[in-house]
């Protein structure tokens, strides 16, 4: 039974510009697709993005596996939403009871993923919607973290999602390779080969140290992400619409958005392709 505190990013953590994009990303994503909706955010961390979730939705919980990241949440929301422990492959809740499930750079910890989606698509209601961020593990310079166990690629995301009955299957890439210049291309490499060597761990003063050189000034993440937080615009924000059939090598971030079918029909999907986040 793993602790994921170490690794969580917990009010106070130091992030660079960058780490503040991609939560930007994912959570304005969300929240568009939130309206009127009853969301769940799977493995909410300590909650920095539901407060943005709540502004839009008819009704956003939050779950996570590790309670005393719960309670950092829970101390800051209080009663504004509901906070459930559980585990992501066996989801404490009644068939059919959202709308929406967002799970952001999580499914890597779990070890049965393939019950992941079996069970996102019990608890969504029949047209409802599955919106999935990961890492890609295929792009050059990528090291995985520590207490993962699998990565998944577009292919293999794509075939549990038919597998378990999710249709309009839309997958995205985001933050190419060719985003990243300068120092931050230079110190890709050497990242990997400090991370895969586990002589530093990334949450160490060292590791911030390291981070900083590379990414530039650092600053602390939230308790609740504002709008004076959100990063909006520049190359790395665009979407790129992926094949399913095709292992991408191109973008660090990968997206899924699928949708639960009407019984065993097929139904149309809000498309996205090629969104710039500037504006919304």
């Amino acid at each position: 039974m793993h602790d994921y505190t170490p690794i969580t990013e917990l009010p106070g953590t130091q992030l660079n510009d960058e780490q503040f994009a991609r939560i930007a990303q994912r959570y304005l994503l969300a929240a568009q697709h939130a309206h009127d909706q009853r969301v769940l955010e799977i493995a909410c961390g300590a909650g920095a993005g539901l407060g943005m979730l709540i502004q839009n939705a008819k009704l956003a919980v939050g779950l996570d596996y590790t309670q005393n990241i719960l309670a950092v949440a829970q101390s800051h929301y209080g009663d504004r939403l509901p906070l459930v422990g559980g585990d992501a492959q066996r989801l404490p809740f009644a068939n059919a009871s959202f709308d929406l499930l967002v799970n952001f750079e999580a499914i890597y910890y779990l070890r049965d993923q393939q019950m992941f989606f079996q069970e996102a698509q019990r608890i969504l209601r029949p047209g409802g919607m599955l919106l999935l961020c990961t890492s890609n593990p295929h792009w050059p310079h990528f090291a995985p973290g520590p207490l993962t166990t699998d990565y998944p690629c577009v292919t293999k995301i794509a075939r549990w999602l038919e597998e378990c009955g999710f249709v309009a299957r839309h997958y995205f890439g985001a933050f190419p390779v060719s985003a990243a210049r300068g120092i931050k291309q230079l110190i890709a490499p050497v990242r990997k080969c400090i991370l895969q060597s586990g002589l530093i761990s990334p949450e160490s003063p060292l590791g911030a140290l390291i981070k900083r050189f590379a990414y530039g000034p650092l600053r602390p993440l939230p308790v609740e992400l504002q709008p004076a937080h959100i990063v909006r615009d520049g190359p790395e924000m665009r979407l790129t619409p992926l094949s399913g059939d095709i292992v991408d090598s191109i973008h660090r971030v990968l997206y899924v958005l699928a949708q639960r079918a009407y019984n065993s029909e097929s139904t149309g999907l809000l498309a996205l392709s090629s969104m710039i986040f500037a504006g919304i």
